[in-house]
């Protein structure tokens, strides 16, 4: 899965130059994203177990994933080029990344 932040919707920016301070910007929205997320995760996992945690993810993630958003001025969102949901196919920028990533775990 991977974590993508926008200044504006992906469709705006994707001709745009992004600058060093905006890259930096969306990191730290995208860190205190992963960092919320996992949190929520391991304590559901040492409260309730499996399921817990699975209900996390259905229920809780994408309310925290708005509230980072909206917290850091930020489009974000989740993808993954193995989709459980179809809704959250990757762009062609994100699609390119997903498999950059991909490639550099198999060096």
């Amino acid at each position: 899965m991977a974590l993508t932040a926008y200044a504006t919707e992906p469709a705006a920016t994707a001709d745009a130059q992004i600058t060093d301070a905006q890259i930096s910007k969306a990191r730290t929205a995208v860190n205190a994203l992963q960092t919320e997320l996992q949190t929520a995760l391991q304590n559901a996992m040492r409260d309730g177990g499996p399921i817990a945690a699975i209900e996390v993810c259905q229920i809780q993630a994408l309310p925290i994933t708005a509230s980072i958003s909206e917290q850091h001025k930020l489009y974000i969102r989740r993808t993954a080029l193995k989709l459980r949901n179809p809704a959250n196919a990757p762009d062609d920028w994100e699609a390119q990344q997903l498999a950059d990533f991909a490639a550099r775990q198999t060096r």
